[in-house]
């Protein structure tokens, strides 16, 4: 037994050493050899993910018969969804799966639940588009060049808006009109943690920023300074209903 936790150990490291006391790592090491090489490696990224990495092969096939809520379909409001959400975070988009590469598809899915109430479009069927249609994937696993064609696919009209280091910065105002006409507000940030990341502006007001992120529960309930968040905001996509 010794030499063989010496041999998991210099194998598997972190996970055989986590085994010893977590019963999920101890799971985990037991069914290594089944599980996919890309999710046993997101146990490596951090403890956030030992829950999802366990979880796999009880949820792996649940977009088969996923569904919205009936609150995701008749909020007022855009509706918070997450890439980690076991409907569609196990699929692929561009070789990598929705869970860690998936938030323009799922921030997308956001804007059509709320413009369309489109049962219809989820992360995985507009995954499914961007992979069969574009090539070079980047933001999000689309890039940028491709979104305001993307969003046409799925019912959505995108005007789309740019706020680099040749135009000036966005101003708070122009995100809050956008939101208070009714539309949606799609923001490409660039940060030096996520690089590109999709989400969407949901509100704005006396200086803050609330944001439905894709990645974070934790920031999606927490408004941010909007000065600190134009910092990082290098696009902006105007999202309406084209249907």
């Amino acid at each position: 037994p010794m030499e063989r936790q010496q041999q998991l150990v210099e194998k598997y490291g972190k996970l055989a050493e986590n085994a010893k006391t977590d019963e999920r790592s101890a799971y985990i090491l037991e069914h290594a050899e089944e599980y996919p090489d890309d999710i046993l490696k997101m146990y490596y990224k951090g403890s956030q993910n030992y829950d999802y990495v366990y979880n796999y092969f009880t949820h792996k096939d649940d977009y088969d018969t996923m569904s919205f809520t009936a609150e995701e379909l008749n909020s007022e409001t855009v509706p918070p969804l997450y890439m980690d959400d076991v409907r569609w975070g196990y699929e692929k988009i561009n070789q990598n799966y929705i869970k860690t590469n998936g938030c323009l598809p799922v921030a997308l899915t956001m804007a059509a639940l709320y413009l369309n109430r489109d049962s219809e479009t989820d992360p995985v069927k507009i995954s499914r588009i961007a992979e069969e249609n574009y090539e070079a994937p980047i933001f999000g696993g689309v890039d940028t060049a491709n979104i305001s064609d993307l969003s046409g696919r799925i019912g959505l009209a995108a005007e789309e808006y740019q706020f680099n280091n040749e135009n000036p910065p966005c101003e708070e105002q122009f995100l809050k009109d956008i939101i208070d006409s009714g539309n949606v507000c799609l923001a490409g940030i660039i940060d030096d943690v996520k690089g590109g990341h999709a989400v969407i502006v949901s509100a704005v007001e006396n200086g803050m920023v609330r944001i439905n992120d894709p990645a974070s529960r934790e920031i999606t309930e927490t408004p941010v300074p909007f000065e600190e968040f134009q910092g990082e905001l290098y696009y902006v996509w105007e999202l309406s209903s084209a249907k």
